[in-house]
């Protein structure tokens, strides 16, 4: 494992969340943190390097949507006052990545789909 793919990626704003689609390369640790502004990530083409990923997100307003491979393994922590979590259902694969996702805020849940 290289240094870039266990760095850590910061997106701090105080308006605006984070968005990726597409191909890419997702970091082993991401932490988004705004005032109003959640995460939209799309992992369908994206390289994923580690067996795990983590995706950290804290703000006032926002909450966190992703896609992700039908095989990929989802963890979903943390605590949103108003919001609730759906996770639909994988395909167990083993040696698939796991993707943790810790999401903290007062308005946002999360929503996680699976691409075909």
């Amino acid at each position: 494992m290289n240094h870039e793919e266990r760095a850590r990626t910061w997106h701090l704003r105080l308006l605006g969340g984070m968005e990726r689609a597409g191909r890419w390369q997702v970091p082993a640790d991401t932490v988004a943190v705004s005032l109003v502004g959640g995460v939209d990530l799309d992992l369908t083409d994206a390289e994923i390097g580690t067996p795990e990923v983590t995706i950290t997100k804290v703000s006032l307003v926002g909450g966190v949507r992703m896609v992700v491979p039908r095989q990929m393994n989802v963890v979903v922590t943390g605590f949103n006052l108003v919001g609730g979590t759906h996770v639909e259902p994988g395909v167990s694969a083993d040696g698939a990545p796991t993707l943790r996702i810790n999401a903290f805020g007062i308005f946002g849940g999360v929503d996680v789909q699976r691409s075909d």
